[in-house]
């Protein structure tokens, strides 16, 4: 499938016959102070499954080519993702934290009409920073926004979607 991501002076032609999106969400405005400065298809393949692929805009004050995750979000930049729907929104989130022992670190929220759940993450290296997820499946899509930022930011970017 084919189509065009265009935002704020972006404009990206994606095509991957993996990637099954219509209609891919793009937010109304970055983040406060960030402008989209890259979106990428992003393969992998959960548990050793069929390979999917999620579609990552990442907001910035620069480029963000060559750079891993954790770098990205060690800038300061944000990422929003998203994937055709898999069953990787808010209850299982919890359900996965749950079971790792570490639900204290997570909070349910409400992003429009779906529930989503934030999560302090761990650090991926002791320098690294510590950054929130937020987690939610409109039921088309699950979707995914990480940031070092404070909490109520997300929130309050992922609702620009929907209110």
């Amino acid at each position: 499938m084919e189509f065009a991501l265009s935002q704020a002076g972006i404009s990206v032609a994606v095509s991957d016959s993996r990637a099954s999106y219509v209609h891919p969400l793009v937010p109304p405005a970055a983040p406060a102070g960030l402008s989209p400065v890259a979106v990428y298809l992003v393969p992998w393949s959960p548990n050793g499954a069929v390979p999917e692929t999620d579609l990552v805009q990442v907001f910035g004050t620069k480029a963000a080519d060559g750079l891993t995750i954790d770098q990205i979000l060690n800038e300061g930049d944000w990422i929003l993702g998203e994937s055709p729907a898999r069953g990787l929104g808010a209850a299982e989130a919890l359900r996965d934290l749950a079971k790792v022992g570490k639900q204290a670190r997570a909070a349910s929220v409400q992003v429009g009409a779906f529930s989503a759940t934030l999560i302090l993450q761990d650090p991926s290296n002791p320098a690294g920073v510590r950054p929130f997820g937020l987690y939610w499946s409109d039921g088309g899509r699950d979707l995914y926004i990480r940031a070092a930022a404070p909490s109520n930011q997300l929130v309050d970017f992922a609702r620009t979607f929907y209110c």
